[in-house]
């Protein structure tokens, strides 16, 4: 399938974005911890989520840790339009959603650099 394509269909295929239990952040540092690992502690860390949808599941945990920078990456532009009003109407500061082919955003060099001060 064509990219355009695939961005169409991906559109035109609405789907929710609920919070998940088994991706919250205060889990995930429980089990790095129990794990032997040292995380950056939820109060203070960076959490991408690829294929967000409109951020239902970065909502809450941005909510509760407002020190913490979390960015969502979805290819619906539909999913990102409808999540960045939420967030605008929630006042939700440290929350950046954007739509992008996750294939193509890389962390710095010549493409989109996804890690910016949120």
């Amino acid at each position: 399938m064509q990219e355009n394509n695939l961005k169409e269909f991906y559109n035109s295929v609405p789907y929710t974005s609920n919070p998940f239990a088994i991706s919250s952040i205060f889990r995930l540092e429980a089990i790095a911890k129990m794990s032997g690992f040292e995380p950056a502690p939820h109060e203070k860390c960076r959490v991408l989520e690829l294929g967000c949808s409109f951020g239902g599941n970065l909502m809450m945990s941005a909510l509760r840790c407002p020190d913490s920078e979390f960015i969502g990456i979805d290819l619906s532009s539909e999913q990102i339009e409808r999540g960045s009003k939420i967030v605008e109407q929630m006042g939700i500061k440290n929350l950046k959603l954007i739509q992008g082919d996750i294939s193509q955003i890389a962390t710095g060099g010549g493409q989109q650099r996804i890690w910016q001060k949120v």
